[in-house]
């Protein structure tokens, strides 16, 4: 028994297998497979295993059942695997599907399907209209994740918004977002998202917007609505919305309109470039309204401008730099939308209107017709094609007036004879052509035009005054012209502004000439305007009589010193006399003013002499022009005498320079009384004791100073003790000897630096003048054991020309003197002179050699001074010498030996004793600084300076 029931297992697993369908009752054969819920399955179920227990018949129905379906022998999900379902058919787990290729399997429900599994039937993909296995989410629906097993799971796409199921057994929908909507979907939103406040999505604004009301009048052609295109939908996030055309997003995020004048145009992003500003419109546009979406709306004109071209504005016509240019003077423009109001021609009206009658607007960019006037130095005529019309001369208007004002038709007159210039000015404004402001520069005047505008454009001419005229009062003042009469003048030139301006009055004691020039002298300048007025017009019109004279202020007679002719320019000034002359100043007081006038009318008048002026002797006869001279020092004179010619023609001494009493001087030019000679002239003084008060020729040893004061006379004495010289032998004490000698002067010295040394040695040292020839053993013994006493000696010889000291030997001292004298007359013919030259020594005396100029220039010890003597022997004095150079001249010869510190003397010989002409070559002798080897060694010599001058020479 056991054995067949395996057996029939068998069979019944066999037959399942192979498809065949089973007999019913016992039997297992299979058949054509069907199994569903309601009918049974009539074999075993597809996929199911081929295991005992697997697939059981049920013998009353013959329907079979599947209890274990077939595993997958490599699987990674177990609901790939098929399961028995409830209808005995091996179907799918929810969210899969049947896959019936040769691997019979369940497979995951892909995204945007729902498999709702269970039997075979339902599990196996099926189309048409009613799908199975794999069933599609409704349109525009999409399942998040893979394994939907119902409808539920389908939700909205993005762009879409999500709608339930309105029955049980329903399906789901999606709606796609509207324009400025979003959706990113997948989580049934019930609504799409709006973008955020005034940000649309790409064409989101309305198709059609009215920027202008109706009541409006556009001119055709211009743009009166914005029209957008359908606007974009199934938007999925926010970043589709966008700032729309006309708007503007501020850095608060918020959304705003362009103000009128700006727009913008485009969708674009928040955060693109430009989003957050608006483009203004041309220079000269502007918009109707706010919000404007693109160039086209900037087709208003802004007041004041107009359209270059009527038919090229913004988005409109060829792209231009530039649409409309500011209103031109006498113009104006209202701005908005320009009438259409084609010309003659056909052209379109541009917005610019020109004032009628040629009025004047005050600048550029007029924006109606009240800007339309009457210009300042104009008016306009009645009539309605008058035009406007500058003032004549003798008018002016100030003001800016307007078309209809009372008074417009006519200028304000400046009065009578007066006449008006234009010299006030209005401005003139042309537009820029090149550059940035092309068409745009206002405000700034190109040009004037001058006007008669003000009360200063009224003038009068010179020889004019201006007085009040009749009917004028302090409120309304009127004003006329007169030309002013004799005796008066009036302005010097051409005077402008209204006021008053009256004729002035000559000054007292003047008159205005009756000649038809108007000159106060024939041929003189004139001051009156002959060609114009015919008035006089300069206080120099206004002439004087002779012997008077104009200060500027009044005229009055010449004072005396001075005179006038009247009839030379200046006319109506006083001349000053002559140099040193006066007039008589005695007559006024005797005569009177008016009649004195004719004392000092003429040159001639001037025959008086001034205090310290006069001839300078009773010779000279001066010219009356050239007048007189300054009296010189040591003359004076107190003015006051005629010094002219007299009714007989003689020549008058009264004017004649006196000279100082008894010798005396003043100390300067032009003395008024003897009382200023208070001084002796330089080298005069008083004898000293004083015998008397006349001034005489100060001795020799003194000298008279030219700077001497007022009542100092005296002669001064020469310095006494000038100088000292030691004489010594070796330098012991007892072989010096100190000679001091005193300074002398030659008579009428002048000054203290003419007081130079009695004696000196004309070297530093041992100095010894030699002689020679028979002059050595005729040189004149004195009796003197010191060499103070020897020069005492020389001093009282007045033909002593040097003494010559000896001291003998230093053992024993045997001193002796000798003297250099020409012994007779006839040794003293003058034909042969020796000039010694004297030292300067003192410091006055170096002070004179310093001032001493000329040829003989004192150098090293010579003061410019020369003794001079008589002496045929002479050639034998001194050792002769040569100096470089070559003297011709007695002059020459002195300065050659002053400057050369060896020179001594100078020998001259001249032709006769007149010594006048020099006959040799002069000889310049020298002495020697003796050394103690010498045989002179003891032996000094001293020159001798002579005060007296009989032995120089003219030439000297």
């Amino acid at each position: 028994m056991r054995a067949l029931a395996a057996l029939l297992l068998l069979l019944g697993a066999v037959g399942a297998l192979s498809n065949r369908a089973p007999s019913f009752g016992r039997s297992l054969q299979q058949t054509t497979y069907t199994c569903t819920l309601a009918t049974g399955c009539t074999r075993c179920p597809d996929g199911c295993m081929a295991q005992t227990g697997s697939c059981i018949g049920d013998d009353t129905s013959g329907n079979f059942r599947c209890k274990r379906c077939q595993l997958l022998t490599t699987f990674d999900n177990p609901k790939e695997n098929l399961r028995p379902a409830a209808d005995g058919s091996c179907g799918c787990a929810r969210g899969y599907y049947l896959d019936t290729s040769a691997t019979r399997k369940c497979v995951i429900c892909p995204k945007n399907f729902w498999c709702p599994g269970g039997t075979e039937s339902a599990s196996k993909v099926t189309t048409g209209s009613n799908p199975t296995g794999q069933i599609a989410c409704p349109t525009n629906m999409v399942t998040v994740n893979t394994g939907a097993f119902n409808r539920l799971f389908c939700v909205n796409n993005q762009g879409y918004s999500y709608n339930a199921p309105t029955t049980a057994t329903g399906d789901p929908s999606a709606t796609v977002c509207p324009e400025n909507t979003f959706s990113p979907g997948f989580k049934r939103q019930d609504d799409c998202t709006p973008c955020p406040s005034g940000l649309k999505t790409d064409n989101g604004l309305p198709n059609t917007i009215d920027f202008v009301p109706s009541s409006v009048t556009v001119p055709s052609g211009y743009t009166k609505q914005y029209t957008d295109t359908a606007g974009t939908t199934q938007q999925t996030s926010s970043a589709a919305c966008k700032v729309p055309p006309g708007w503007y997003v501020t850095s608060s995020n918020k959304v705003i309109r362009c103000p009128r004048g700006e727009y913008r145009e485009g969708y674009v992003a928040t955060t693109a470039t430009g989003a957050n500003k608006c483009v203004r419109c041309p220079r000269g546009t502007t918009t109707y309204a706010a919000a404007s979406p693109t160039k086209l709306f900037c087709d208003v004109l802004v007041p004041g401008h107009y359209w270059i071209d009527p038919a090229t504005r913004p988005g409109v016509g060829t792209v231009a730099v530039q649409y409309t240019r500011i209103c031109e003077q006498k113009s104006y423009c209202p701005g908005g939308y320009p009438t259409d109001n084609p010309d003659a021609g056909g052209t379109v009206f541009d917005g610019k209107v020109a004032c009628p009658n040629e009025l004047w607007t005050k600048e550029n960019g007029a924006k109606s017709s009240a800007n339309c006037l009457v210009p300042p130095g104009h008016y306009l005529p009645t009539g309605t094609t008058a035009v406007v019309t500058g003032c004549l001369s003798g008018e002016y208007s100030p003001d800016w007036r307007k078309q209809g004002d009372a008074g417009v038709d006519i200028c304000k007159p400046c009065g009578a004879g007066l006449r008006s210039d234009t010299v006030d000015s209005i401005s003139v404004f042309v537009l820029a052509t090149t550059g940035a402001d092309s068409g745009f520069v206002a405000n700034t005047p190109s040009s004037v035009l001058n006007v008669r505008r003000s009360s200063s454009s009224c003038f009068i001419t010179k020889g004019q005054g201006t007085v009040l005229a009749a009917g004028s009062t302090m409120a309304d003042p009127k004003y006329k012209a007169i030309t002013c009469p004799a005796n008066t003048y009036g302005v010097a030139d051409k005077t402008y502004e209204l006021r008053l301006s009256p004729c002035k009055d000559c000054p007292t004691n003047t008159y205005t000439s009756t000649s038809a020039s108007g000159a106060c002298i024939t041929g003189g300048t004139s001051y009156k305007d002959t060609t114009g007025s015919g008035g006089f017009y300069d206080p120099r019109a206004c002439c004087t009589l002779p012997g008077w004279g104009f200060d500027g202020v009044r005229a009055s007679v010449c004072a005396q010193g001075t005179y006038n002719t009247a009839a030379d320019e200046p006319a109506d000034q006083c001349k000053a006399c002559p140099p040193g002359t006066t007039t008589n100043g005695a007559v006024p007081s005797i005569v009177g003013a008016t009649t004195y006038a004719t004392f000092v009318d003429d040159i001639t008048d001037c025959e008086y002499t001034q205090p310290g002026y006069g001839q300078q002797n009773a010779a000279e006869v001066p010219g009356l022009d050239a007048g007189l001279k300054e009296c010189p020092k040591g003359k004076y004179s107190e003015g006051g005498s005629i010094f002219g010619t007299d009714a007989n023609g003689n020549q008058g001494l009264g004017g004649l320079c006196q000279d100082c009493p008894k010798g005396k001087t003043t100390l300067s030019d032009g003395a008024t009384k003897a009382s200023n000679c208070i001084v002796c002239p330089a080298g005069m003084g008083f004898p000293t004791p004083a015998s008397s008060d006349e001034c005489k020729t100060c001795p020799v040893n003194t000298f008279g100073d030219p700077g001497r004061e007022g009542g100092d006379y005296a002669c001064q004495q020469c310095p006494a003790n000038a100088a000292s010289f030691n004489f010594y032998i070796g330098g012991g004490a007892t072989g010096e000897n100190t000679i001091t000698v005193k300074s002398v002067s030659e008579e009428g010295a002048t000054s203290a630096q003419q007081c130079l040394l009695e004696f000196a040695a004309i070297e530093t040292g041992n100095w010894y003048l030699p002689t020679f020839g028979a002059l050595t053993s005729a040189l004149t013994p004195v009796t003197a054991t010191t060499a103070d006493a020897c020069r005492v000696d020389c001093s009282s010889d007045e033909f002593c020309q040097f003494f010559t000291f000896d001291y003998g030997t230093e053992a024993a001292p045997t001193p002796t003197c000798v003297k250099r004298v020409a012994p007779t007359p006839t040794k003293r013919s003058g034909i042969i002179r020796i000039a010694y030259k004297v030292l300067a020594g003192t410091n006055d005396g170096a002070k004179r050699r310093s001032l001493l100029g000329g040829a003989a220039t004192p150098k090293e010890v010579g003061s410019g001074a020369f003794s001079w003597f008589k002496d045929d022997d002479a050639a034998n004095i001194g050792t002769t010498m040569t100096i470089a150079g070559s003297p011709s001249t007695v002059p020459t010869f002195l300065a050659a030996c002053n400057d050369n510190s060896a020179c001594a003397a100078v020998v001259f010989t001249f032709t006769t004793s007149a010594a006048t002409t020099l006959s040799t070559p002069c000889e310049f002798k020298s002495g020697a600084v003796n050394l103690p080897t010498s045989a002179d060694y003891t032996k000094r010599t001293m020159v001798k300076y002579t005060t007296k001058t009989d032995a120089k020479p003219a030439a000297a």
